[in-house]
């Protein structure tokens, strides 16, 4: 789960929930949260996570295609089960 990945990749850049939680604008209540699993970042989020912690947004969410959109945007879908997708990132 995406929880458990935030936390094993802040540990490994060496980086608190504090500065994590810093550095993308949210509380370290809400890292806590995320790496709880009790809370699910959003799409803005994931990708700030996953640059601060130099990986991939599929990397960082797992189980995870880029598609590319009509403007050129690369879409993160994610494989949710049961035919349901979520789309979990955009980069330009």
């Amino acid at each position: 789960m995406i929880g458990e990945k935030i936390r094993t990749l802040r540990e490994r850049c060496g980086m608190t929930q504090e500065q994590l939680a810093e550095s993308i604008g949210v509380s370290t209540g809400a890292i806590e949260h995320y790496e709880a699993n009790r809370w699910r970042p959003g799409h803005g989020l994931i990708i700030r996570m996953a640059e601060l912690l130099k990986v991939t947004v599929p990397e960082l969410v797992g189980d995870c295609m880029a598609v590319q959109d009509e403007d050129g945007t690369t879409v993160y879908i994610q494989n949710r089960g049961c035919g349901r997708f979520c789309a979990v990132g955009r980069t330009k």
